[in-house]
């Protein structure tokens, strides 16, 4: 499924948790408008610059229970952090 999130607004926060398995297709957390998100996330150990990225991707086959990402706004762009156990368990995309 997808979700999609509002406009960037300051103060909005939000968690995304993995709390199964993806039943057949990735999760995607949109944007809502491009090239919005920054931050950095920890997958499999290694560091991923989130840079101007339109969406978030727990991919279905790699992403395992406990994976997380982390978004909050300033009004003007959305601030990723997460972390995933799996190499390609979460990506951002642009």
């Amino acid at each position: 499924g997808t979700v999609t999130l509002p406009a960037p607004t300051a103060g909005f926060n939000i968690k995304f948790v993995t709390s199964g398995a993806l039943s057949s297709a990735n999760t995607v957390v949109a944007g809502g408008t491009a090239d919005k998100m920054e931050g950095s996330m920890i997958v499999a150990g290694a560091v991923v610059d989130v840079d101007a990225a339109d969406q978030i991707n727990f991919v279905h086959g790699s992403a395992n229970i406990g994976d997380f990402i982390e978004i909050w706004s300033d009004g003007t762009s959305y601030f990723v952090f997460g972390n995933a156990l799996n190499s390609g368990g979460i990506t951002a995309t642009g």
